[in-house]
């Protein structure tokens, strides 16, 4: 499909991408122990707990009610 980020060139998606600055979603991949982010994102995310240190759960709750929420709709309420 053209304009998607799959049919693009993946280095012209790289210069796209700027990993000078923290991003909110790689922050939060930070928090999830994901690995899709950057070390800007990491120190972002240090900070963040510094100023509150279980801020991370508020990320950890957020995934687990989506969970749920996602579950109850697809399994009992029918949602495809």
């Amino acid at each position: 499909m053209p304009g998607d980020a799959l049919s693009q060139d993946p280095a012209l998606l790289r210069g796209r991408i700027d990993t000078t600055r923290a991003h909110p979603a790689r922050v939060y991949d930070v928090f999830l122990g994901g690995k899709d982010n950057y070390p800007v994102d990491r120190a972002a995310a240090a900070a963040a707990l510094a100023a509150n240190p279980r801020g991370y759960l508020d990320v950890r709750h957020n995934r687990d009610f989506m969970r749920r929420a996602v579950t109850r709709l697809a399994g009992e309420q029918g949602v495809r």
